[in-house]
């Protein structure tokens, strides 16, 4: 990393990393032992096994609404909300972000916005029921080692003032 960003052509980033180069070099060495290609065959597979699955799940759900797609469209729409997704990884779950993807992508074929809105609405309840699954699992590992679960408010301790 530290090499990369001092190879660009802007002093002050220059001179950012000659400032932090110890804590670089660092960085640099930890991913060096991450980033080693055999250890990332695994990982590789695993996404795209996953990506895959989005694809069939997303032609599948098309098709069923009357959709008339391909699978290669269906691949072609999962790559581009893949993309929109890390692009809005500060949003949480990608809101907004993702429906407004599926809706360009979809509307753009003539097709109605009630059909667009039912995929929409298919696809995040899919992920609000994973998000349940996830949430039981928690729960169930926590009371089996004898741990109670408490959830914050995320309130501060004075209150909300205006």
């Amino acid at each position: 990393v530290g090499r990369w960003l001092q190879r660009l052509p802007v002093a002050a980033v220059r001179g950012w990393v000659e400032r932090q180069r110890a804590d670089l070099e660092r960085a640099d060495g930890a991913l060096g032992r991450v980033l080693v290609p055999r250890r990332l065959g695994v990982p590789a597979l695993l996404y795209v096994g996953m990506w895959l699955a989005e694809s069939v799940e997303a032609y599948l759900l098309l098709r069923l609404l009357g959709f008339d797609v391909t699978f290669g469209d269906a691949v072609a729409l999962e790559a581009v909300m893949s993309v929109l997704r890390a692009l809005a990884f500060f949003i949480p779950a990608g809101l907004g972000v993702q429906d407004a993807g599926y809706a360009a992508f979809l509307s753009g074929g003539g097709d109605t916005l009630s059909a667009v809105a039912a995929f929409v609405l298919l696809k995040r309840a899919r992920e609000l029921c994973w998000m349940g699954v996830g949430a039981a699992l928690l729960v169930l590992q926590a009371r089996a080692r004898g741990q109670r679960l408490e959830l914050e408010a995320g309130v501060p301790e004075g209150g909300i003032t205006a």
